[in-house]
């Protein structure tokens, strides 16, 4: 679901996840961590990136070059070392599916 800027009362509806293609499979972040990263992107200077992430619609799976997920990895990576304990570990699947796309190596299962 999106969100219904229509409902009364300003009732939060569950915003779509942002869907990443990787070789290992889809890997689906929230829209609210999806932002927190593309805010990272442009903070770096990693514009292109971040119009990839933001551009896409939720349907699609967002589908980066090498530089775009070795980019994001980076942002991953800071953001895990950065916030809480439960953020870090929901992006645990986007960094490690990331990483074996850049290392060319398998997924680990954790």
């Amino acid at each position: 679901m999106r969100w219904n800027r229509s409902l009364a009362n300003s009732k939060k509806v569950p915003l779509d996840p942002v869907r990443i293609e990787t070789s290992a499979g889809i890997v689906e972040i929230s829209e609210k961590l999806s932002g927190q990263l593309r805010g990272g992107l442009i903070a770096a200077g990693r514009d292109s990136t971040e119009r990839q992430l933001h551009l896409r619609g939720t349907n699609d799976a967002i589908i980066l070059d090498r530089t775009g997920k070795r980019d994001l990895l980076g942002i991953v990576r800071v953001v895990m070392n950065t916030t809480t304990d439960e953020v870090a570990e929901s992006l645990l699947p986007l960094r490690n599916a990331l990483r074996a796309d850049l290392e060319g190596a398998p997924v680990p299962d954790t």
